[in-house]
């Protein structure tokens, strides 16, 4: 199962009359598969839950938990997101984690088929990534980005999507 880790990354928030969190990002299987080509890695994932209120005071950890499962190595970072059925409006999700170090996720919603384009600016409006630059089914998808080559600060990210527009803001911390 390997050792604790030293430190957490931030996966999400619920309102708070919910009471579970489904993270989408990883798939586990309970045995490992595969297509012969790429075979499922074993997984330990490692969490701990803490609440914060209304003022931003966030209480201790609990204790950690571990849930363990077989991964696809082979499933693409861009990828619909299952169960989710086809989304009735276009949508640019705020990326998670956020602040993050150096890799966070994007999730985005198609409701037709369309050209989609997804780039990441720095502060100055200089473009230093392209995500995605394709056309998509519709659904919704995420799609991962590392910002491990850039410098500390703020980005912003835009999908270009038919005649959908929309920027959002990110911040990397190193």
């Amino acid at each position: 199962m390997g050792t604790e880790p030293t430190s957490y990354t931030y996966l999400g928030s619920v309102p708070s009359d919910v009471h579970e969190y489904v993270d989408e990002y990883y798939d586990l299987y309970e045995n490992p598969g595969g297509s012969g080509i790429c075979e499922y890695s074993f997984r330990a994932l490692h969490y701990k839950i803490s609440a914060v209120d209304i003022t931003s005071l966030e209480s201790l950890k609990s204790e950690k938990d571990v849930i363990t499962g077989y991964i696809d190595p082979c499933a693409p970072e861009d990828r619909p997101m299952p169960d989710m059925g086809t989304p009735r409006e276009f949508a640019l999700n705020q990326n998670y984690p956020n602040p993050f170090n150096p890799t966070t996720n994007i999730q985005y919603d198609i409701p037709n088929d369309v050209f989609v384009n997804i780039k990441v600016y720095d502060m100055l409006g200089r473009e230093v990534a392209e995500l995605v630059n394709e056309v998509k089914n519709a659904g919704r998808y995420i799609v991962g980005f590392n910002g491990s080559n850039l410098a500390s600060g703020i980005y912003y990210y835009k999908i270009k999507a038919g005649s959908f527009e929309q920027t959002r803001r990110m911040v990397l911390i190193k």
